[in-house]
């Protein structure tokens, strides 16, 4: 079907539709659009772009074409409901928000995983960033290694995975445990930022010396420092 701008102007018989408009822009003016409709802190751009994209499909299409970021959640979503992140083409950082007033329908291992089972190898290798938002005192069980396997041959091109937000006692630190976790993570060749929950997780960071060069250390700030047991 023929859109509105395919007509020259004579033959345009009634004013551009917003859909008309939208159709128009070239990508930089998109993002600009994009980018002024998300202005404000984390979640009130969560809020307003998930506004401007109800308006119409042109709208919808716009947002999703010129998102960079994406804030999901993955326990109000179940596996097979889950968007596909091919309708975000362009993104590259996602923040997973675990913060919730209900139980968890699923561990916490299942929810750092379930986001990108079965989605486009072509939008997973777009992901650069991955940060964990989690409640205060949320407990969604120990994240042992084989996650970390999982999550690496998922993400192939991960630059950043910050994890600060998880409890002290989410991570397996036992010293088998750490050693499959860096060993898994050694395989990300892009990784230069690991956020841990607990200084109790750095033994055997040494792994990453080819490639990390930032290493946050709120878990000082928070007195998350002690030893594993």
């Amino acid at each position: 079907m023929a859109e509105y701008r395919d007509f020259p102007p004579l033959q345009r018989h009634s004013s551009p539709s917003l859909e008309d408009v939208l159709h128009e822009l070239d990508l930089g003016a998109a993002d600009i659009i994009v980018r002024h409709l998300g202005d404000g802190m984390l979640d009130d751009e969560s809020h307003h772009l998930a506004n401007a994209r109800l308006t119409c499909r042109a709208s919808r299409d716009l947002v999703d074409g010129s998102s960079l970021r994406l804030h999901l959640k993955p326990d109000t979503i179940s596996l097979a409901h889950r968007p596909s992140l091919g309708r975000w083409p362009r993104v590259n950082e996602l923040t997973l928000d675990l913060r919730m007033d209900s139980p968890a329908s699923g561990t916490l291992s299942t929810l750092l995983v379930q986001p990108f089972v079965d989605q486009p190898e072509e939008a997973r290798r777009l992901i650069s960033s991955v940060y964990v938002l989690t409640s205060e005192g949320y407990d969604g069980g120990p994240v042992p290694a084989p996650v970390f396997m999982q999550l690496s041959s998922l993400l192939p091109q991960l630059h950043q995975l910050n994890l600060e937000a998880l409890g002290q006692s989410s991570l397996a630190c036992t010293p088998v445990d750490l050693r499959l976790m860096y060993a898994a993570l050694s395989s990300l060749p892009h990784l230069e930022s690991l956020g841990l929950p607990t200084c109790a997780a750095l033994p055997g960071i040494e792994a990453l010396a080819g490639s990390l060069k930032h290493l946050p250390q709120h878990w000082i700030l928070h007195r998350r420092c002690r030893p594993a047991a």
